[in-house]
């Protein structure tokens, strides 16, 4: 054929080389003199992915235990992980060439998401929430980075991480320390706490008005005026700790 004058596109050839041996895809395209004829020709060689490779990849994205997913510039779902379906709910049917709006319950959020990635920006912990089949939402950090071919945006390569639990406790931690000093503001004895350096991290109204001054958070403060030793004596207020 390259005698006919044709290029051929696409030959799969094995090469053999000091390193070893690889697959290769040809490109191979006749050399002509300056009157026409064929006096050689001209071979490019791109060399193909290895297929044990490419197997172990595909395998490693299949069975991650991290729910991993690609997104296209269209913003659709390329693929998915069984991680990734399995944390929320859905078939690969349901999941896999659908917009990822569908999944989102922030749209907010995701418009930043996108617009970062396609600007060129990696992300990375990104707070989102998304729709699980039950109709609960997860709430997530979204790790994701963009790929650009020929300088144009093709897909992004995303890990998602689950923290719906995590979220759940902080927030129940949040209201049983509310509830707590709730409760020390109502007592009518003088309570404060502070940190292992003696700064002020919670004063009830009642320990304000024994001391007499109101501190700032974060102050280093004890109500030294109206401590005393023991035996009665006044506590100076060079002799607190926490002065």
């Amino acid at each position: 054929m390259l005698a006919s004058g044709d290029t051929l596109h696409g030959v799969n050839l094995r090469v053999t080389g000091r390193a070893g041996s690889t697959h290769v895809s040809a490109t191979i395209a006749p050399l002509r003199d300056g009157g026409g004829e064929i006096v050689g020709a001209i071979c490019s060689l791109l060399r193909q992915p290895d297929q044990q490779l490419q197997s172990d990849f595909e395998d490693f994205f299949t069975h991650a235990s991290v729910p991993m997913h690609l997104v296209g510039a269209d913003g659709r779902i390329l693929r998915a992980n069984r991680a990734e379906l399995e944390l929320l709910g859905y078939s690969p049917e349901e999941y896999i060439g659908r917009h990822i709006a569908t999944f989102h319950a922030d749209q907010a959020a995701l418009d930043e998401i996108l617009c970062r990635l396609h600007a060129g920006e990696r992300l990375e912990q990104f707070p989102a929430r998304l729709r699980a089949r039950d109709g609960t939402v997860k709430e997530v950090l979204i790790s994701s980075s963009p790929r650009f071919v020929a300088g144009r945006f093709s897909n992004t390569r995303c890990v998602t991480t689950d923290v719906t639990e995590q979220r759940r406790l902080d927030r129940e931690a949040r209201e049983s320390e509310r509830l707590l000093h709730e409760l020390m503001n109502a007592l009518p004895v003088a309570i404060y706490t502070t940190d292992a350096d003696g700064r002020i991290t919670f004063f009830n109204e009642a320990s304000a008005q024994f001391a007499g001054r109101r501190p700032a958070l974060g102050d280093m403060w004890c109500v030294t005026w109206k401590l005393f030793h023991p035996d009665g004596r006044p506590l100076p207020h060079d002799q607190c700790r926490w002065r």
